[in-house]
């Protein structure tokens, strides 16, 4: 990814200071939205590798993905082995060493910058972010709690291994369950408060006509239903009246689209990828507790 132009912080790019004078080559040359293939990196290695022995200097090649250095050393088409000696170098580092300065290298990279509207928030870096904040809290000696947010994001951070997160922490979730009619009702009066309190007014000022929705913040459920509402408000034939309509079509949308959201992530619990790991946790939470109770998904 340190190929690509841009995006110097989420790559994790070597800075100016770091370099200390030394010049890197293939760091930010690829255009963004070009596909960079491990043939490419090949051909390009070898350039530079040429272009640096005939300097009298010696080419190393550092850090990079294993199968585009795989291809340069073993294919024979570019015979790498016939014509260079070279040998790898590989530092072990202790884990806990390692995993102290993975934190610390994306703590310098959140403190670099903000989350920005149209990045790309996954949930790996929802993990990461957790993470930091979750240690953070219990440095203070407080109890910290995730409140809401994605199942698939919360499941990626309590279930994948990268994380450690049933290694590190103990914990239990709370699933409070409401019945539907009343839940929709909530949503409705909930989208209302918001359109209140200026919901129209702050997506105009993100409003952009060619925007990429399926991307960053523009995901988000009340970004692209508005999309018609603005594009009709900005249209100076059109009249007031049905410029009324389509908003409250707009807004009616949200609730909707707010409610199938909800049916789903219920969907999913019922499905046992939520609800069942979480009653396993309370289950081993109580009887930790000297308690001899019984908990079933029903």
């Amino acid at each position: 990814m340190q190929v690509y132009k841009r995006l110097e912080i989420v790559t994790n790019k070597i800075t100016h200071a770091e370099k200390q004078g030394v010049r890197h080559y293939l760091l930010s040359e690829i255009e963004p939205d070009s596909n960079f293939t491990a043939k490419d990196f090949c051909l390009k290695s070898n350039i530079y590798i040429e272009t640096i022995l005939k300097a009298q200097c010696v080419p190393i090649i550092v850090g990079g993905s294993n199968s585009y250095i795989e291809k340069l050393v073993e294919d024979s088409i570019f015979m790498f082995k016939h014509k260079y000696y070279g040998f790898f170098i590989w530092i072990d580092v202790e884990q806990s060493v390692l995993n102290s300065r993975v934190d610390m290298r994306v703590d310098e990279m959140v403190n670099a910058g903000e989350i920005e509207p149209d990045s790309n928030f996954t949930a790996e870096d929802f993990c990461l972010k957790s993470n930091i904040y979750i240690e953070t809290i219990l440095k203070a000696q407080c109890v910290p709690i995730i409140v809401g947010g994605s199942n698939s994001y919360i499941e990626k951070l309590v279930e994948d291994p990268v994380f450690m997160f049933k290694h590190k922490y103990d914990g239990f979730f709370i699933w409070i369950d409401v019945e539907q009619s009343v839940l929709n009702r909530r949503v409705d009066t909930r989208v209302d408060e918001m359109v209140n309190a200026g919901l129209v007014d702050e997506e105009r000022q993100i409003f952009i006509p060619d925007a990429d929705y399926p991307k960053g913040i523009r995901l988000s459920i009340g970004v692209p239903e508005m999309e018609k509402y603005f594009r009709e408000e900005k249209n100076i034939d059109g009249d007031d009246e049905s410029k009324k309509i389509i908003l409250q079509a707009s807004i009616s949308s949200i609730k909707r689209n707010t409610r199938i959201l909800i049916c789903n992530q219920l969907d999913e619990a019922l499905r046992n990828t939520v609800l069942q790991p979480c009653l396993d946790i309370v289950e081993r939470f109580l009887k930790n507790d000297a308690h001899n109770i019984s908990i079933e998904c029903t």
